[in-house]
């Protein structure tokens, strides 16, 4: 986040802080290219510093993948989230005992 505002404060200044008042006003279309262009540039300024981070361990990527056993929650509750719905009640009525006729014993209430 500090080095996307790195990048963004100096390019605001340059295109916000000039003649051109109407760079002030959210209400202007020049407001709006001025902050898209300080976006852009703090973007380009934080990238390359966030790929090292990530690449050093210093900072999760968006696509960490735990190890097993680390957090987070089985595998078999992934495949499941993830299975067509009439696979995973074909597994479950495989996986679960039989009952007496007209008894469920797992139903609540």
């Amino acid at each position: 986040m500090n080095f996307m505002m790195a990048g963004m404060f100096p390019t605001m200044v340059v295109l916000m802080m000039g003649r051109d008042m109407r760079a002030m006003d959210p209400t202007q279309l020049t407001f709006w290219g001025a902050m898209s262009a300080a976006v852009g540039v703090g973007l380009l300024t934080a990238f390359p510093i966030n790929v090292w981070l990530v690449q050093k361990g210093l900072k999760h990527g968006m696509g960490t993948v735990r190890a097993l056993g680390q957090g987070g929650h089985s595998l078999e509750a992934e495949r499941a989230r993830w299975e067509p719905p009439t696979e995973v009640a074909a597994k479950r009525a495989a996986a679960t005992p039989a009952t007496p006729a007209g008894h469920d014993m797992g139903a609540m209430g």
